[in-house]
């Protein structure tokens, strides 16, 4: 089973409180990946060309880059330079940050604004099978 490290970061034999590098290639993907979503590029559109150009994720992602995976690492606290415990940031980080702590603050503004959430239910939305079912229901069937 892989072991989980920061993202970003990389492993040189130390547990995960001791690092204090970050991967350059990772590094350097999440910083053109902010900078992309902050011009209004989106997120899916930089998954995919991440994808195409060979940039892999984490292998807990099987390598390959999706919009939410990517959505997920641009908010983290830790490409700031913040530590987290129990969803709350509780100060600075010991490895240096990513990005710096404004350009973060702009994409998790802009990354958790109730307008871009899609629609996530599974449930029929003005099709034939919901006119059916309530046509059954009022038959009485």
């Amino acid at each position: 089973m892989p072991s989980l490290i920061p993202v970003g970061a990389h492993r040189r034999d130390q547990p995960i409180h001791l690092i204090r590098a970050h991967h350059p290639a990772e590094a350097e993907a999440i910083k053109e990946a902010a900078a992309r979503v902050l011009r209004g590029e989106r997120i899916r559109s930089i998954a995919f060309d991440f994808n195409d150009r060979g940039i892999k994720s984490k292998p807990v992602a099987g390598g390959r880059w999706a919009g939410s995976t990517l959505r997920r690492v641009l908010v983290l606290p830790r490409i700031a330079g913040l530590r987290e415990h129990n969803g709350e940031v509780v100060g600075e980080a010991a490895w240096p940050a990513i990005i710096d702590r404004a350009t973060h603050d702009r994409l998790v503004g802009l990354l958790d604004d109730p307008s871009r959430r899609r629609r996530t239910s599974a449930g029929p939305v003005g099709t034939r099978s919901s006119v059916w079912s309530t046509a059954r229901r009022a038959a009485g069937r």
